[in-house]
């Protein structure tokens, strides 16, 4: 957005001011497995594993600190946060949660561009503190977290149904390749 179109009412903010950035902690890679109820996240898109302990509560905002430096995601279980993560913490009661996260992943492509170093990339925490969004007023977070967490259920429900119907054509290709099922009658 740019100053003819950014509506009057919305702040730029630094991230560091609404909320609380807390870093990880490192996992020994021995306690994770496929088994355990709390994922384990750190720098990637995909979980590390399952551990039986967690750190961080549900409903956080993460965001990888290295890997995959930058990517968002909003956790719905409990979690285990790893060293090379961060997560939104004792956010401002002027800020919705669920807002904010559609905020940061708009901005996601700009966050990972904070990522500094030669080999593996990582964000500092003064970059993220630093990093500064546009902030609508309460009222208006609500509403947009509303409709944009509306699309994403939908989302959810289609990946589902398409996973379902992978299956089904799965099934159906191997019962026709193996004439288990004849499609002409003789």
């Amino acid at each position: 957005m740019d100053a003819f179109t950014t509506p009057s009412n919305w702040q730029k903010v630094r991230l560091g001011d609404i909320c609380e950035i807390v870093k990880g902690q490192q996992i020994n890679k021995i306690s994770l497995n496929n088994t355990d109820k709390y994922p384990v996240i750190n720098g990637g898109i995909d979980f590390l594993g399952y551990t039986n302990k967690f750190n961080v509560s549900k409903n956080t905002i993460a965001i990888s600190e290295g890997g995959t430096c930058g990517y968002v995601r909003f956790m719905t279980s409990d979690f285990w946060s790893g060293g090379h993560n961060y997560s939104l913490q004792k956010i401002s009661n002027k800020v919705n949660n669920l807002c904010l996260y559609h905020i940061l992943k708009s901005y996601e492509k700009d966050i990972m561009k904070l990522g500094v170093g030669s080999g593996l990339k990582n964000i500092q925490l003064k970059a993220l503190k630093d990093f500064e969004i546009l902030l609508p007023p309460l009222n208006e977070q609500i509403a947009i977290a509303n409709i944009l967490s509306g699309l994403d259920n939908e989302i959810t429900s289609l990946k589902n149904k398409k996973r379902q119907f992978e299956n089904i054509k799965k099934a159906l290709n191997h019962d026709l390749m193996s004439a288990k099922i004849r499609v002409l009658k003789k």
